[in-house]
């Protein structure tokens, strides 16, 4: 599971840096006080998706723990997002809140768990051996 963890974390900082390149080419270079706020978010990539990653193996394995966890973290992440944006006030023209609300709050939530349910239908049952 580890060697998957490393794949998935390097797939993602591949992705991150192949995004700040074309941002790059696209804009202006970033300036010396962005790179700083670039690696920060590099590295919060970087650990974040080992975490995830690593969290998904003993969710698929079915450790309550890891599942009570992660159920805990999308809250979390869904909750911090309603507040953040304020999906429910329309104010000045701003009618993109709730596009931004699901785009960034929901949908990775639903893509993460989504993704360790397709995993795990895929892995062989193991059935309990009861003893008589």
């Amino acid at each position: 599971m580890i060697k998957i963890s490393f794949w998935i974390c390097g797939t993602c900082l591949v992705v991150w840096i192949i995004y700040v390149g074309i941002v790059s080419a696209i804009g202006s270079p970033p300036s010396s006080e962005d790179w700083g706020f670039i690696s920060a978010i590099t590295a919060g990539i970087a650990i974040g998706s080992f975490g995830l990653s690593y969290l998904g193996g003993h969710i698929i394995r079915g450790n309550k723990g890891a599942i009570r966890l992660v159920v805990l973290i999308s809250v979390l992440w869904v909750a911090g997002f309603f507040v953040a944006l304020e999906p429910y006030r329309s104010y000045r023209g701003k009618s993109q809140s709730w596009t931004e609300f699901f785009g960034l709050g929901i949908i990775p939530v639903i893509s993460y768990l989504g993704i360790l349910w397709v995993i795990s239908g895929f892995l062989p049952n193991k059935k309990k051996v009861e003893n008589s």
